[in-house]
């Protein structure tokens, strides 16, 4: 059972005058607020949506009743399960936005082999760079012994890597990259054509009855 309490405010009016009259009192609206079910000592703030129990904060929230509270946490479980698993359509949009994404990849490729080997130097020192930079900000963070020394040893041979590619960049005649950029705008052709091709092996596979795995390889 909730209790209800009638909290008043007593206002007092009185008047001046000659006569001999008493003062009159007046009294203010009765405001009606209703206890906490759970705790019975504060005042209730909020109202379940399920069984409409008056309560005062989360801990009385928790102990009205398990079947809430529990109805409560699966509820949100299966929501967000389902903003965790995309549907058919979004799975499309994000193969497509990936593929889109090399594709634009390739085109950087194509321009930087076009612009030459200067070109193509200044990009490299700008990745050595970067890595080195890695390398100080590695040192910064709190790692482990075995994850810090794992990390800088990725790092140190993207590093030399990158050392020898741009040895052989200087070692390569102008005339080499216009020839290596019609090489990589033919590979960027075929993948095209691999992609409009695994469209449509996925489309018939969404419509063979069969349930199959197929673990393919390209």
């Amino acid at each position: 059972m909730e209790r209800e309490v009638v909290v008043s405010e007593d206002a007092a009016a009185s008047s001046s005058s000659s006569s001999s009259s008493a003062a009159a009192a007046s009294f203010s609206l009765a405001e009606t607020r209703v206890i906490c079910r759970v705790c019975q000592k504060q005042f209730a703030q909020y109202t379940c949506p399920r069984c409409n129990a008056r309560y005062c904060s989360l801990p009385c929230y928790k102990g009205h009743s398990v079947q809430c509270t529990e109805s409560f946490m699966r509820e949100n479980v299966m929501d967000e399960l389902k903003q965790m698993q995309p549907e058919d359509e979004s799975k499309k949009k994000m193969h497509t936005g990936g593929f889109r994404f090399a594709i634009a990849l390739v085109d950087d490729i194509i321009s930087l082999l076009t612009l030459g080997g200067n070109a193509l130097v200044c990009a490299l020192c700008d990745f050595r760079r970067l890595i080195h930079i890695g390398e100080r900000m590695l040192k910064a963070e709190k790692l482990g012994k075995a994850e810090r020394s794992r990390s800088t040893q990725k790092l140190r041979a993207a590093d030399r890597k990158l050392y020898f590619m741009t040895c052989w960049v200087h070692e390569q005649p102008n005339e080499a990259w216009s020839s290596l950029a019609r090489l990589v705008e033919v590979q960027k052709a075929s993948l095209e054509e691999l992609d409009c091709g695994s469209q449509f092996q996925r489309a018939g596979r969404k419509n063979d009855a069969q349930s199959k795995v197929l673990i393919e390889e390209i």
